[in-house]
């Protein structure tokens, strides 16, 4: 399963690398809205996004979501942030930072259904 990550603490988005490809997904990393915008564009689709609520800039995670999915409707996305957003979008999920490797896989099969070999 193929994962695009926007994250712009790069702490933390090396974090969010080695925790899902040491779970077996692959991973696809943007630090920026500008970032992700480019290179989603002509590239395979991601079959999820995790997006933090908060990046720097002009944009949130959450017009990052919906840019991508004006491109792939059905595209589910977890949001990430250290605070509580009053709702999230249909086929989403929120996931409070800090959090750990099993909270991570647990929301990512609970909201795509599938899961790889290494998260039984």
């Amino acid at each position: 399963m193929h994962i695009a990550v926007v994250e712009d603490d790069l702490d933390l988005c090396s974090a969010l690398i080695g925790a899902l490809t040491l779970l077996g997904y692959r991973v696809t990393p943007f630090q920026s809205a500008v970032a992700a915008r480019e290179g989603l564009v002509g590239a395979e689709p991601p079959d999820l996004a995790i997006c933090d609520v908060n990046l720097g800039g002009d944009e949130d995670g959450f017009a990052v979501a919906a840019w991508m999915r004006t491109r792939w409707p059905a595209l589910p996305v977890i949001f990430v942030s250290a605070r509580q957003p009053r709702e999230v979008p249909p086929n989403s999920r929120f996931l409070a930072k800090p959090f750990g490797l099993p909270a991570l896989r647990d929301t990512i099969v609970a909201l795509t259904g599938r899961r790889t070999s290494r998260c039984a």
